[in-house]
């Protein structure tokens, strides 16, 4: 007998590798680091795919098991070199964001870590903020506070570079 939710992990880890890569990438800013993170949040997936409640909820099951993962690549990042605080940013460039202009993508990337999130899963991944919330496991009301100030914090942003 075959088992329906582990075929079903395993289809959704084939359609949606590319954006938990751009997910994991964009938190962790580095490469290698980002496919580790996918790497153990594929391998988590499929250790605990039995915990999936809803077939429809697995785009954001799996987001959410990549920014857990990513999370806590940060924090051993951190420990390991407790007098940086922030990682070297590198000049990577993920063409798949690159929808709206480069100056767009900068900004979005500048934005603090919690704004920069929800910013790219409402418009770069697709999610609605349903789906965000189970991604980020905060309430739909924060998530919508966060996206509001990121957008604020966007147009003066852009604004301020073309002024």
């Amino acid at each position: 007998m075959k088992d329906i939710k582990y075929e079903l992990t395993v289809s959704a880890l084939m359609k949606y590798q590319d954006s938990m890569y751009r997910l994991a990438m964009s938190t962790v800013k580095d490469r290698d680091a980002a496919l580790d993170v996918v790497q153990e949040a594929s391998l988590k997936a499929l250790e605990h795919y039995k915990g999936l409640r809803s077939p429809d909820s697995i785009k954001s099951w799996l987001f959410r098991i990549v920014v857990n993962e990513a999370l806590k690549h940060l924090a051993s990042v951190r420990r390991e070199s407790p007098g940086k605080e922030e990682l070297p940013e590198d000049s990577y460039h993920e063409p798949a964001y690159d929808r709206e202009g480069e100056e767009v993508y900068a900004a979005v990337m500048r934005l603090p870590e919690q704004l920069r999130l929800v910013i790219l899963l409402r418009y770069y991944e697709d999610l609605s903020l349903r789906e965000i919330s189970e991604v980020t496991g905060i309430n739909i009301n924060t998530v919508k506070s966060r996206l509001y100030a990121a957008h604020k914090k966007l147009g003066a942003d852009i604004k301020e570079e073309y002024l």
